[in-house]
């Protein structure tokens, strides 16, 4: 968590309208709130930013994702490198079962409404994820569901 004296910080040394939080209840949420933003797809922009500066940044893809644990940071951090180098968001998911702010609909979880998650942000499809971390990060059957989420590669 950025505390607010970071922020302050930070509002200091680049002006107020050059830092943007980004924040949801949970590392889950979270995630899924940077990715909407970074795809631009909460605004429909190619470019993302803030207000001083909204087009700082080519947005990323929507339609590729990294999906690494919420629960230790190592493939996370790794991932995220890997996710910029290829224009593509990563996402956080507890080991055990697919983040709903990934896909809410996927197990029916009432705690985050459809069309708040991920995949309800666009009209797009994931057509590419990548796990990071070995089973015990994510086990295979996230790996699996995601692979359903995503469906089919073209190639």
């Amino acid at each position: 968590m950025v505390s607010a004296g970071v922020e302050a910080s930070l509002e200091g040394l680049l002006g107020s309208t050059h830092v943007l939080r980004l924040a949801g209840s949970s590392r889950y949420e979270t995630s899924k709130q940077f990715a909407v933003w970074a795809t631009g797809k909460n605004t429909g922009e190619t470019d993302v930013g803030t207000t001083g500066s909204p087009a700082a940044l080519r947005s990323l893809d929507f339609n590729r994702v990294g999906i690494a644990s919420g629960e230790n940071f190592p493939d996370a951090l790794a991932g995220g490198v890997f996710c910029g180098l290829s224009r593509s968001p990563i996402l956080l998911t507890p080991s055990a079962r697919v983040s709903p702010y990934i896909f809410a609909d996927y197990e029916r979880d009432d705690s985050v409404p459809s069309g708040a998650d991920y995949l309800g942000s666009s009209n797009l499809a994931i057509v590419r994820s990548y796990a990071f971390g070995g089973t015990a990060a994510i086990t295979q059957d996230v790996v699996l569901s995601l692979d359903v989420i995503t469906g089919p590669i073209p190639y």
